[in-house]
Formats: structure tokens, C-alpha cells, sequence
């Protein structure tokens, strides 16, 4: 899972462009459209491992998962309870 906060997005950047940090900046066309689809892909990708951890969850609260992938402990327990 690749959760970012802002904080943790800029000192990506800050690392590979370490004149950001003090220095007046200008972007050309081409660098800011590089900019805004990085930050945009990373966005996305967060955002769809999200929805799909949250589906997940629903499937497992609704009794639609098995009881292994919706119980961590189901391998311990399993048995016992016959689930």
C-alpha cells in the first residue's frame, strides 16, 4: 500500500529537486504537466486501493468473503467454530 500524505508527496519532490526548497521556481509547459500527472497517477493509485480495501471490508461485513479472509485469526480459530 502507497499512502502519502501531502507532507510526505512534497519531500518527494524536495528530494529530487532540492532548489524547490529555497529557490524562485519556474515550471515550463512540459514540467508542469509532468508535475500535475505524477501527482495526479499517485493520486488515483491511492485512491483506487481504497476503494478496494473498503470493498473488501463491506464483502466481509455483509458474510460475501470467506470467514478466513474476513477473520485474520480464522486459521487459529477456524476449526474450533467450523467457519
Amino acid at each position: 500500500m502507497a499512502t502519502h500524505t501531502r507532507i510526505q508527496l512534497w519531500e518527494v519532490y524536495i528530494s529530487k529537486n532540492p532548489h524547490w526548497e529555497n529557490d524562485n521556481i519556474t515550471l515550463t509547459p512540459a514540467g508542469l504537466k509532468k508535475l500535475f500527472e505524477q501527482t495526479y497517477d499517485l493520486g488515483h493509485k491511492n485512491g483506487v486501493e481504497t476503494a478496494n480495501r473498503a470493498a473488501k471490508i463491506a464483502d466481509a461485513v455483509k458474510g460475501k468473503s470467506s470467514y478466513d479472509e474476513a477473520n485474520p485469526f480464522g486459521d487459529i480459530f477456524g476449526d474450533i467454530f467450523k467457519k
